[in-house]
C-alpha cells in the first residue's frame, strides 16, 4: 500500500497522517511501504 499526499496540505497534517500509517502498520500488519507528496497542490 501507498499513499500519494497532496501538496496543498498543512506539515502538521501531513504527520498526522504519517502517524497514522505507521499506527495501521504496526496494529493491523498493512503493508504501507511508502508514500509520496504531489508536486502542486491538487484542486
Amino acid at each position: 500500500v501507498g499513499l500519494v499526499l497532496d501538496a496543498g496540505m498543512e506539515e502538521d497534517l501531513r504527520v498526522r497522517h504519517l502517524q497514522v500509517a505507521d499506527a495501521t502498520r504496526a496494529s493491523l500488519g498493512l503493508p504501507v511501504v511508502e508514500y509520496i507528496v504531489t508536486d502542486t497542490p491538487l484542486q
